[in-house]
């Protein structure tokens, strides 16, 4: 996968907020969320589990997301880290160790203290080659995982091989309850453990919320954790709200409608929507709130796994050209993000420079110098064609498969192998209401000849994706 030069659009994301202490007071039907002071929002799809642990897409993050939480958070407006479930924590051994000390007054909702148990267990599962996330990767250091030790109930410390600047940027895993986990570890079914048929009533949880009720297709209802740790500047408790609801909506225009009619009391707009929705907010007695750029990235992620492309011995020669650093270099040259950016987002977004926010004011770095946009080949126009994107052919010490421009302007990549490949693209991905259209440009912007396809396997060669 590409992160430092496959990132294409950073989105400037608008959230729509009901004007308000309610979160509900627009010129629609009434409710009771103002009375009940519950939340109503929307998901797309169905969660796949309810283990935090297993996690790996955005419905289900979004589903367990208030139910768990780790030793430190990140502040979304300094996005420096503070203290979690780990009221404080200092370096030593030359930054290699790291000593946390728990919060004494936590409880799980089945009343069990959290200790250090759950820390050492949390990590033990991540690290399991049994048990699939994406939380190993970033606790690995030179290849090793993180040496964790409790020396008591509160305790934690963990050892790394060196300093590891990002530690505290990768320690905000949700941690998981030891004393009913455990079990299905040892004996190899902690994938199977917390799926979606599991009763919420028998997730053990110890975040602002608690899971009250899932109907598959329909909702996610969620009540006040009473024994929540958190309290706000007075010594009050936190939530402020009595509950959540989650709607599953997978049509995002029956989201918008919803919205309006009363269903959900927050909506994120699309941005084919947003200057109509400013139009009228007045009329509406609604306030549009820019966030701002997302933290995130949306980028096209290259399929580089052997299995794809090594079939019988024999080898794809896509999987060089995508294992080729002066392929992707070229490629990210020939992409037009203003182009997407205008025909996706209506303008709302900003070219991405490297995998790293420009909201993340710790790591991006603002001297950083985009990839020039190139001008795909013109067959017609004279001038030196190595400056034209789509004429590939590297000097053959920079490459092992020099290539050649046939008379139609079209590259081949050795092998006689026609330089072309398939973009699978997640529609709702790229949003807006003319489809057909951005399937037109869109391989026109990556400057090259590229297949979409209206949703992406794990198969493809490009994948249109979101950090």
């Amino acid at each position: 996968m590409v992160r430092a030069h496959g990132a294409l659009i950073m989105i400037a994301s608008v959230v729509l907020a009901v004007a308000g202490a309610s979160g509900c007071r627009v010129n629609r039907p009434p409710n009771d969320h103002a009375v009940t002071q519950t939340l109503y929002d929307s998901m797309g799809t169905d969660p796949g589990t309810f283990n935090p642990i297993l996690v790996t897409d955005s419905a289900s993050g979004q589903a367990v997301g208030d139910l768990f939480e780790g030793l430190v958070r990140m502040n979304p407006i300094t996005t420096l880290p503070e203290p979690g479930l780990a009221q404080s924590w200092e370096l030593s051994d030359g930054d290699k160790t790291i000593t946390f000390h728990l919060r004494r007054d936590v409880k799980w909702s089945d009343g069990v203290p959290l200790t250090s148990r759950d820390v050492v267990f949390t990590m033990r599962a991540i690290y399991d080659p049994r048990v699939p996330n994406s939380e190993s990767f970033s606790l690995t250091v030179d290849g090793k995982p993180i040496k964790v030790e409790a020396p008591d109930k509160y305790t934690v410390v963990m050892r790394m091989p060196r300093a590891f600047a990002p530690l505290l940027y990768s320690i905000g895993f949700p941690i998981v309850p030891a004393h009913a986990l455990e079990h299905g570890l040892d004996s190899g079914q902690f994938n199977r453990t917390w799926g979606i048929d599991t009763p919420p009533q028998k997730l053990i949880s110890l975040g602002p919320y608690r899971m009250e009720r899932y109907v598959p297709g329909q909702l996610i209802k969620f009540t006040r954790n009473p024994d929540y740790w958190m309290r706000d500047e007075h010594g009050g408790e936190l939530p402020r709200l009595h509950g959540q609801v989650l709607l599953i909506v997978p049509d995002p225009n029956a989201q918008y409608l919803r919205f309006m009619d009363g269903q959900t009391d927050v909506y994120n707009p699309r941005p084919e929507e947003v200057f109509s929705l400013r139009e009228n907010a007045a009329k509406l007695n609604i306030t549009i709130k820019s966030v701002g750029v997302d933290t995130g990235s949306l980028f096209f992620a290259f399929n580089r796994n052997p299995r794809h492309f090594i079939q019988k011995g024999v080898v794809n020669p896509k999987y060089k050209w995508f294992t080729d650093i002066n392929f992707m270099r070229a490629l990210a040259h020939a992409v037009d993000k203003q182009g997407m950016i205008n025909l996706c987002f209506r303008g709302l977004g900003v070219p991405a420079v490297s995998d790293v926010s420009p909201a993340n004011k710790i790591f991006y770095d603002p001297n950083l110098k985009p990839y020039a946009r190139l001008q795909p080949y013109d067959q017609h126009r004279r001038g030196d064609p190595r400056r034209n994107v789509r004429n590939l052919q590297a000097r053959p010490r920079e490459t092992r498969h020099p290539g050649k421009l046939s008379t139609a302007g079209i590259h081949h990549a050795g092998q006689g192998a026609r330089l072309e490949f398939r973009l699978g693209l997640r529609t709702d991905r790229f949003h807006g209401r003319n489809r057909a259209e951005q399937r037109r440009q869109l391989p026109a912007l990556v400057g090259q000849p590229a297949y979409m396809e209206p949703e992406p396997n794990q198969a493809g060669d490009a994948v249109g994706s979101r950090d």
